[in-house]
């Protein structure tokens, strides 16, 4: 892996140096920091962006913060028809890592081979009492028989080891196939899947499911669509959808489900007031015993510099005891973007008084001035807290003056609470723009 990666770094490099002169659109920079209190090496972190396209070739390199204690950073490269992206985050404190590797390769022209995307992931989390590691490769390929026949084929591998039982894995492997096509004005979509899974309970357990769905329109304004699905444990769900948009800017959706003989209906609307402003709901409904509903609704608002979107879910299921239990979750993302001054807010929050931890939250907000020779920058993010870890939170303002065109010095200060690390730092450094 380091033989990887110190090719990997020393291309790049090679890139950097190349292109720095071009004329740079994408803000492209390097900056280094040094945040105090600190111990040595700790206080130092590094960031930046750059980006490099021609008609051959592109890549891309963010990272949002290399430092000690975290590592969050990732490269896409592209070449004709290939492609590819890496990716690691990690966090030393909390003993927390996922890394990504993707490569790929499209077509240019489609044909029974279309494309191919090869994923793998590993996830580690080190703590004694509730960590793992998770190792898992995926293989997905796309073709077409024809204009109207497509298909797709693909197979996936996992390896997860608990940290308090590193001797017994759990291993899974599956195989789907799909395939979607019409015939006449028909729309079929068919789909099947074989697993098998290695555990301590069912070792060499071996499953397959099989889906099938299909539409219709049957008027300029409504469609009509099913779907049917059986898998090996002889469970078996069905449904009946109607959809119209006869009553246009209203358009509505209502569908009958039955799922393991238990009945269910589900309804769907969207109003667009304008091109600026749209409005979205949903309700469910399960006749189970007790009964079981769901339900949400989002509003959607972009013109000129301003982008609001909000939503609020709720829903009502029964425990494993039977007793019925609730849930309400709200989001909200703002965003004003103007030649000055960009900020955004986005968070979301969950209420469900009967979990251990009833309340749960992540906030993220961000503001930047623009324009100027000195500008300053804003960050927030935020975590709730729960029985097994603090509140998390990490706040930073940075106040950047430009010397020249290419370089621009930074001071910086942020507080960082549920860590190890001082809550309050103050931090100098400066920032190269390519």
């Amino acid at each position: 892996m380091k033989r990887a990666k110190s090719g990997r770094a020393g291309a790049l490099s090679l890139l950097l140096c190349s292109f720095a002169s071009a004329a740079n659109t994408n803000g492209d920079y390097v900056q280094f920091r040094y945040f105090y209190p600190s111990s040595g090496l700790e206080g130092a972190t590094l960031d930046g962006q750059y980006s490099y396209r021609a008609v051959a070739f592109s890549v891309s390199l963010r990272a949002s913060e290399l430092s000690l204690q975290r590592q969050n950073a990732n490269l896409s490269l592209s070449s004709g028809g290939y492609f590819g992206y890496a990716s690691v985050s990690r966090e030393a404190e909390r003993q927390t890592a996922t890394y990504t590797a993707l490569a790929g390769y499209s077509s240019p022209n489609p044909g029974l081979f279309s494309d191919a995307t090869l994923t793998y992931v590993r996830a580690e989390d080190g703590r004694p009492d509730q960590g793992y590691v998770l190792n898992s490769v995926s293989l997905d390929t796309r073709g077409q028989f024809s204009k109207a026949w497509r298909w797709s084929a693909g197979g996936s591998w996992d390896n997860t080891k608990l940290n308090l039982a590193p001797d017994d894995p759990g291993t899974n492997r599956s195989l789907n196939l799909g395939l979607t096509g019409k015939v006449a004005s028909v729309d079929i979509r068919a789909r099947a899947k074989l697993s098998s899974s290695d555990t301590g309970s069912a070792p060499n357990a071996l499953k397959w499911s099989v889906n099938l769905d299909a539409g219709v329109p049957i008027t300029s304004t409504e469609r009509l669509a099913a779907a049917v699905s059986y898998n090996s444990q002889q469970q078996d769900s069905e449904s009946l959808t109607l959809s119209s948009a006869r009553f246009t800017p209203l358009s509505l959706s209502a569908a009958l489900t039955r799922a393991d003989s238990v009945f269910g209906a589900r309804l769907n609307a969207d109003y667009t007031f304008s091109e600026a402003l749209s409005l979205s709901g949903e309700y469910g409904l399960s006749f189970a015993s007790p009964l079981s509903q769901d339900g949400s609704l989002s509003l959607d608002y972009r013109s000129g510099v301003w982008m609001l979107g909000a939503g609020l879910a709720a829903d009502s299921t029964p425990d494993v005891n039977n007793v019925p239990t609730y849930s309400v979750s709200p989001r909200l993302n703002v965003g004003y973007a103007g030649t000055a001054f960009t900020a955004s807010v986005r968070g979301n929050a969950r209420y469900a008084p009967a979990q251990k931890d009833p309340w749960s939250y992540h906030v993220d907000a961000n503001a930047q001035t623009l324009g100027s020779a000195l500008t300053f920058a804003f960050n927030l993010a935020a975590d709730s807290p729960s029985t097994s870890r603090p509140l998390t939170a990490q706040i930073g303002l940075q106040a950047l003056y430009t010397l020249s065109d290419h370089w621009t010095l930074n001071v910086s200060a942020r507080s960082r609470l549920g860590t190890a690390q001082p809550s309050i730092q103050g931090g100098l450094g400066v920032r190269y723009v390519f």
